[in-house]
C-alpha cells in the first residue's frame, strides 16, 4: 500500500458528489428531487448550479442515513468487520452507475462547476 495515498481519515469524508452518484441514488429511490429538477434531468437539460448543489447534497444526506443504518444497533454486519463509510459508499455506488444497466439512467448536467 502506497503510504501517499493511506489516508487514516477517509471515513470523516462525505462521498464525492459528481453526476454518477446522484443518479444512482436517485435511481434506487433514496431522494426524489421536485418535478422540475426531475424534467430537466430526465431531458438532458443543464440544472442551475443551485439546483446541482441540491441534488449533490441530498446524494450526502442519503448516503449518511444508509452509512448509520448500515452501522447501526440493528445491521446485519458482523462485529470485526470494517464499517461502512461515505468513501466506501461512494465507491460502490460509483462504479454500479458504470454498469451497462445503469449508463443509460439519466444523469444531471451541470457545465458551469470545476467539479467535473
Amino acid at each position: 500500500e502506497d503510504a501517499m495515498f493511506a489516508f487514516s481519515d477517509i471515513g470523516d469524508m462525505t462521498l464525492f458528489a459528481d453526476n454518477v452518484v446522484p443518479a444512482v441514488v436517485q435511481h434506487h429511490g433514496l431522494i426524489d428531487p421536485c418535478s422540475s429538477i426531475r424534467a430537466k434531468i430526465t431531458s438532458g437539460k443543464e440544472l442551475t448550479l443551485q439546483e446541482t448543489t441540491a441534488m449533490r447534497a441530498a446524494s450526502i444526506v442519503a448516503a449518511q442515513l444508509v452509512v448509520d443504518c448500515a452501522n447501526g444497533p440493528t445491521s446485519e454486519f458482523k462485529a470485526g468487520t470494517t464499517p461502512v463509510n461515505q468513501a466506501t459508499l461512494d465507491n460502490f455506488w460509483w462504479y454500479e452507475g458504470k454498469e451497462p444497466e445503469l449508463r443509460t439512467i439519466p444523469r444531471l448536467v451541470c457545465k458551469n462547476t470545476l467539479y467535473f
